[in-house]
Parts: C-alpha cells; sequence; structure tokens
C-alpha cells in the first residue's frame, strides 16, 4: 500500500483485495455489513449534466492499461442481483452490456440484455434486450422493429399483449383503452 501525500491517493498493489466489515475479500472491493448495506456515489455540482456515476470498463488487453479495442460480443459490464440459496449467493437476475461491433474512436455500438431465472432453475436466461438501434425485443434476441414481442417458451397457448386501464370505471363508457397508429404524424388508424 502506498499513499501519495502531493495528490492524497492511496495505491494499492495489483494483486491486492479491500475488505470492508469482512477479514476475508472475495474480490478486489468486497464491502459486508447487515442490514441494509448501500453504496453511494454523492457528486456535487450545480450543472445539471453532472452527478455520481458508476462506471464499468473492459480493454481487450490482459495487462492494466493497455487499450486494445473490443470485438463484436465482449462484454462491457455486468451487474448481478444475487440472493442467499442457504449455503452461498445465487444470482437471480442480471443486466450487461456488450459490443455489437468491433469498437474504435468512432464506433462503439452497444447491446443491453436483462436476464432472469425462472422458478425452480438457477439458469438465467435472456429476457429483453435493446440493440443498437434502439429496438427492443421481449423474448427475441435480433429485434426487427421498435418492439418486438415472441413467446418462445413455456406452455402452448395464446400469445398476448395486455393494456389495462385500471383507473377506469366499472360500466363508464367516455374512457376507454386505446392504440393509435400513426404515419407521418398523422393517425392512420385507431384501436
Amino acid at each position: 500500500m502506498l499513499w501519495d501525500e502531493s495528490t492524497d491517493d492511496l495505491v494499492f498493489g495489483t494483486s491486492s483485495k479491500i475488505g470492508i466489515g469482512t477479514t476475508a475479500p472475495g474480490s478486489i472491493l468486497h464491502a459486508a455489513a447487515s442490514g441494509n448495506p448501500q453504496f453511494t456515489i454523492s457528486g456535487y455540482s450545480t450543472s445539471a449534466n453532472e452527478g455520481g456515476e458508476l462506471i464499468l470498463q473492459h480493454s481487450n488487453h490482459n495487462s492494466i492499461a493497455n487499450y486494445t479495442a473490443l470485438d463484436a460480443d465482449d462484454r462491457l459490464g455486468i451487474i448481478y442481483f444475487q440472493g442467499s440459496s442457504g449455503t452461498g449467493f445465487q444470482s437471480g437476475a442480471s443486466i450487461s452490456a456488450f459490443a455489437d461491433e468491433t469498437w474504435s474512436g468512432t464506433a462503439a455500438g452497444s447491446t443491453i440484455k436483462f436476464h432472469t431465472a425462472d422458478n425452480t432453475t438457477t439458469t438465467l436466461d435472456e429476457r429483453m434486450r435493446i440493440d443498437h438501434n434502439g429496438n427492443v425485443g421481449i423474448g427475441s434476441a435480433a429485434p426487427g422493429a421498435i418492439l418486438e414481442l415472441v413467446k418462445n417458451s413455456g406452455a402452448a397457448g395464446t400469445t398476448q399483449l395486455t393494456i389495462d386501464n385500471t383507473a377506469i370505471a366499472s360500466g363508464s363508457t367516455d374512457e376507454y383503452v386505446q392504440i393509435k397508429f400513426r404515419h407521418g404524424g398523422a393517425t392512420a388508424a385507431d384501436i
């Protein structure tokens, strides 16, 4: 460990681990506490575009401070949501981001994926993604439209999209749920 008095930096070696509330850290930074532990990043600024940030970075190189461009399908970062299984922690959901192309100074196409585990399993399955075009796929790994819904597993039956306005009074005839189809900004059809 090294403290640089001129910059007020605290520097640890590349194989060091920091434990907060634990004497056996399992990663570079491992914080443990009972109750409802929180990790807080506070930013103080009068600018609307500034605040606390969490940055996950990936270089396609094994050495620290060497920057090699990512390839398509390289993971940018992942957040796991875990709970105790009784013998340890198990992932039940995750949010991850992947490069969608080979990166360069002018190309950084990416995809965000959302995973959850079915009941009675521990396998994380992709449920939704937002691709590099902003298309959202629910049940689709390659959405070809702004929103694509696909039922590709589970019990056979009707695939449905439910839109429910629970604020509508029972028996009311002047309130309803509406879907508008527009073309060029003008309403083409209503359902």
